[in-house]
């Protein structure tokens, strides 16, 4: 009559207590009065177990959820049921007191103690509805329901001990991988020509390089009449040639008919001197407020000719940064240009001196004395104090700047000059030669039969070196 049970899906419910199991009926005992559950779960929780049994004592009532003829695959779903959930929220309050029986690794549902008996039996319902927990007890948070709801998720089902039973086959997992169809693949592939290894390496360029191919760049872009008896090169390559001072003088003389005077010239050569002093002198390292009790001081030399209006034109650019600037002059012959610079440069309230008396220490030395554009000028009259100056340019360590110096020289070692437009052939001793862009049309290159294009680039003042 007790293996008529057997199979059945069955819901016991032992109390509040032990909580209610759910399970399929594996054996009947009549002699001991309990009920062997496979599969079971309790509460909604599966338990570790593979069977449990439950004494008749514990049972307050018991439910047949499904008979054996209709089982499902248990196999498949072997802690589901037909109807209820398959977890339960509140299993974590439930207390384990299951035990294991050690002959058959069967569960037995064992009743509490007296004590915790009481303790459960003590937790009663608040005036809001809520159950009230003794001291020593405490209710579960909403964080801890969440966390073991989500571990149950994760580990509530059992392991399904067939699956560990059951050894993996590794021949015959092997033999659905077709080895030899594999290797006839690779075989056919590497047979085929290599096209993107025999292609050539795509040029990578920087972010700076044109992607685009372009013409070869021609570096002799300007061409001038007759022969050159040096040439300079900039940074970027190009050739540019010197030229005469016979054809220095036509080139500034009809720049000067046209519209580019002298003070437009001098404008765009005492900027581009007033920078390059400015790094000869410090920078911002040396020129800031916290400086200002030891700013530079810087003598310029002016003869009486177009070099002198250059200078002057500086030394008031200069004085704009705060700059203490003093020029020495002749006494007389001062040209009409080199007036108006001068009456400008009084403005700024630095001194102007016509001899070597009361002049003070330099930073920088700016010679404008020689002018190149004279024919004569190795044998032209110098100032009185050009001799004292001479000596006293010597006998100082500050560097030396030229102006539109004189290819020959100015009788000391300059460190670097700036000429405007076209260099002449100017010895080593004038120093480095830095070009300035005077921004003159290409029309009057043009009349004197000079090809003109434009070498400066993004800078209004080049370098250019000899070219050996």
């Amino acid at each position: 009559m007790a293996e008529n049970w057997i199979g059945y899906t069955v819901a016991i419910n032992c109390g509040s207590i032990l909580g209610t199991f759910k399970g399929v009926i594996a054996k009947v005992e009549a002699s001991d009065q309990s009920i062997t559950l496979r599969n079971a779960d309790r509460n909604g929780v599966p338990c570790t177990s593979r069977e449990i049994t439950i004494r008749a004592a514990d049972i307050k009532d018991l439910e047949i959820l499904q008979r054996a003829s209709s089982q499902v695959d248990e196999r498949a779903h072997p802690h589901r049921s037909s109807n209820g959930p398959a977890r339960s929220a509140f299993h974590a309050a439930a207390p384990h007191s299951l035990s294991v029986n050690g002959r058959e690794n069967v569960q037995t549902v064992q009743t509490l103690s007296p004590m915790r008996h009481e303790n459960m039996h003590s937790i009663k319902p608040g005036p809001s509805g809520r159950c009230l927990f003794p001291d020593g007890v405490r209710s579960p948070s909403k964080k801890d329901r969440h966390f073991k709801q989500r571990d149950a998720a994760a580990f509530g089902s059992p392991i399904d001990n067939t699956v560990l039973e059951e050894d993996f086959d590794f021949e015959k997992n092997l033999a659905l991988f077709n080895k030899q169809a594999e290797y006839e693949m690779i075989n056919q592939q590497s047979s085929r020509p290599d096209l993107v290894k025999q292609a050539e390496t795509p040029q990578k360029y920087r972010h700076d390089e044109n992607v685009l191919e372009v013409t070869p760049a021609k570096y002799r872009q300007i061409k001038v009449p007759g022969n050159t008896s040096l040439e300079y090169v900039t940074d970027s390559g190009l050739v540019v040639p010197s030229i005469s001072i016979s054809l220095r003088n036509q080139l500034l003389g009809l720049s000067e008919r046209l519209g580019v005077s002298v003070e437009r010239q001098a404008e765009l050569i005492g900027r581009a001197a007033t920078e390059m002093a400015l790094q000869l002198l410090g920078g911002g390292h040396r020129l800031n407020p916290r400086n200002a009790h030891q700013l530079p001081s810087v003598v310029v030399f002016c003869g009486s000719q177009r070099s002198a209006v250059l200078g002057a034109n500086f030394a008031r650019q200069l004085s704009g940064h705060g700059i203490h600037v003093q020029i020495v002059i002749p006494e007389s012959g001062i040209s009409s240009e080199l007036f108006r610079e001068l009456a400008l440069f009084k403005l700024t309230k630095n001194p102007v001196l016509t001899s070597m008396q009361g002049i003070s220490n330099a930073d920088l030395i700016v010679m404008a004395i020689d002018d190149p554009l004279m024919d004569d000028f190795p044998n032209k009259p110098q100032p009185d104090w050009f001799p004292a100056a001479m000596e006293w340019i010597k006998n100082s360590r500050a560097p030396i700047m030229g102006l539109d110096p004189p290819p020959q020289g100015t009788g000391v070692e300059l460190k670097l000059s700036l000429v405007g437009s076209l260099p002449l052939a100017h010895s080593p001793s004038n120093g480095k030669i830095y070009l300035v862009n005077l921004a003159l049309p290409v029309s009057i290159y043009q009349e004197l039969g000079i090809t003109y294009k434009s070498p400066f680039g993004p800078k209004f003042v080049i370098p250019v070196h000899p070219k050996a």
